[in-house]
């Protein structure tokens, strides 16, 4: 088993590695994995110290080994769920799960084998190309944004970034009858949101981004705002939340950088703030908005390349970090 390693900022390694199927995973020969800015960034160094780690949570391939019980068939076309359940059987348990993501909080799918429980494996339908499959761990994170908070049909969420996450999470809000409004300081990203529906994008860079949010909303300004903690600061989120209402703060990305909240204004508006760090248990949904051509992802891999060229790859996107959205690395 191949495995590559980013064992420190700009210090990455081809290894091999030896790892035991145990009863209940299934074995997976990968065939595509997925690598995103996250993933950069933890080349970078721009994320907090987790290393050594093997990078990327998005990855499809094919049943190697399975217990009989899993019901998996040898051959069958499989996509991973990233989403680790670590909770232990407790009281506390049951109030919230502790979820660990592939690449994120530990090793992930940049490799050749993986060994990984049956329940975060997936039969992907016939009609799913292998492209499209690479991103279901976006929309099962976009997802449980959506699935589990109290959206009303035509309340506004304003989505902070123009990125793969963003334009995913523009989509669902249109599927499920929300009006997105993306923002970004990039007027060519947000040029793209149009190719994908996204009608109402506001150009930071140039507009005023509080007033624009205003005169979109008929002065009530957004009930929902989706932040992502690199994009900008957290004041930008509060000036554009309407009274009482609701900030999520979502990203995959270990958080370094200090946010400055205005506790007197989070109080005087009213506002709730709730974290997002994954999808879990959305997997199957995301499956299903794919199968049904709800989401789009024409346009976002950038670029494909070979296992074996994976550490000169990662040199040549640091000179251009801005370059690539998502790149496929063929096993």
């Amino acid at each position: 088993m191949k495995i590559v390693q980013i064992k420190g900022p700009k210090l990455i390694k081809t290894l091999e590695a030896h790892q035991e199927r145990k009863e209940g995973e299934v074995k997976i020969k990968l065939s595509k994995v997925a690598l995103s800015r996250t993933d950069l960034n933890l080349y970078l160094g721009t994320s907090e110290d987790c290393y050594p780690i093997v990078p990327a949570h998005s990855a499809i391939g094919y049943v190697s080994e399975a217990d009989e019980a899993s019901g998996f068939k040898l051959g069958s076309r499989v996509a991973i769920s990233p989403y680790i359940d670590t909770s232990e059987f407790s009281f506390e348990s049951l109030r919230a799960k502790r979820i660990e993501v592939m690449g994120i909080s530990r090793d992930g799918l940049l490799r050749d084998f993986v060994n990984i429980p049956a329940d975060n494996v997936y039969q992907l339908p016939e009609g799913i190309k292998d492209e499209d499959a690479l991103f279901l761990d976006y929309i099962s994170f976009g997802a449980n944004v959506f699935e589990n908070y109290d959206f009303d049909k035509g309340d506004y969420v304003a989505i902070i970034g123009s990125g793969i996450f963003q334009l995913i999470l523009g989509q669902l809000a249109i599927y499920y009858q929300i009006v997105p409004i993306l923002i970004d300081q990039s007027a060519e990203k947000l040029n793209d949101a149009k190719n994908f529906g996204i009608y109402y994008t506001i150009d930071a860079s140039g507009e005023n981004t509080v007033e624009r949010v205003k005169e979109i909303t008929g002065g009530r300004y957004a009930e929902f705002t989706v932040y992502l903690p690199k994009e900008t600061s957290f004041e930008t989120a509060e000036n554009i939340t309407m009274q009482g209402g609701t900030i999520i703060v979502a990203g995959y990305d270990r958080v370094s950088d200090k946010h400055i909240v205005n506790m007197e204004r989070v109080l005087n508006k009213q506002l709730k703030i709730i974290g997002v760090n994954n999808g879990y248990g959305e997997t199957a949904s995301a499956i299903n908005l794919l199968a049904n051509k709800i989401i789009k992802t024409d346009g976002m891999i950038t670029r494909e390349t070979t296992f074996e060229n994976v550490s000169q790859l990662f040199k040549d996107w640091a000179k251009d970090p801005g370059k690539h959205r998502k790149i496929i690395v063929n096993i």
